[in-house]
């Protein structure tokens, strides 16, 4: 039994470093670039599929081998056509978006509804409606509802959605 004790303590906390340098970066890029955390989940699934596997080496027997059963090359005029490469992935960056104001979608879809203040009164938008984009300022975003300013989140519209859907086509 002490056997067991002396080995936890051993080999028991030995990936608690790595856990907390992961937990660090993670809170560095969520702080310094102003990810999501679902856009920071996105990171390793990018990374991993940009890898390709390694090619496996050759060995002397597998030379003599080819050099033997050699064929001549093939018609290079009859090679199938390459698909095309893929687009990379676009990565919603808010920031980026606010200092770039023609890839502004021109209206955005509240996702909760809100007043907006007037002289007359408030002025009631339901979830659903379609408001004016006229600025992007750090997470929130300025709208424009019958002539009425107001500042909502960024996440309480479907900014994102347009524009990842207007990257998606190409746009």
């Amino acid at each position: 039994m002490p056997f067991m004790k002396m080995h936890a303590k051993a080999h028991g906390s030995a990936w608690l470093p790595s856990l907390l340098a992961i937990v660090v970066l993670a809170l560095f890029v969520l702080v310094v670039f102003g990810a999501t955390p679902s856009e920071l989940l996105q990171i390793p699934q990018t990374f991993f599929s940009t890898l390709k596997p390694a090619p496996a080496p050759r060995t002397a027997a597998a030379d003599a081998t080819d050099s033997e059963n050699s064929s001549p090359p093939p018609d290079s005029s009859a090679a199938t056509p390459r698909p095309s490469p893929t687009p990379p992935l676009y990565v919603f960056d808010l920031k980026a978006l606010s200092n770039a104001p023609s890839q502004w979608p021109p209206m955005v879809t509240l996702k909760t509804e809100m007043d907006f203040p007037s002289m007359q009164g408030d002025k009631h938008a339901a979830v659903g409606t379609q408001v004016k984009l006229l600025s992007i300022m750090g997470q929130n975003l300025t709208v424009e509802f019958n002539g009425e300013d107001a500042i909502v989140p960024a996440d309480g519209t479907d900014l994102k959605d347009r524009v990842m859907a207007a990257h998606a086509h190409g746009n």
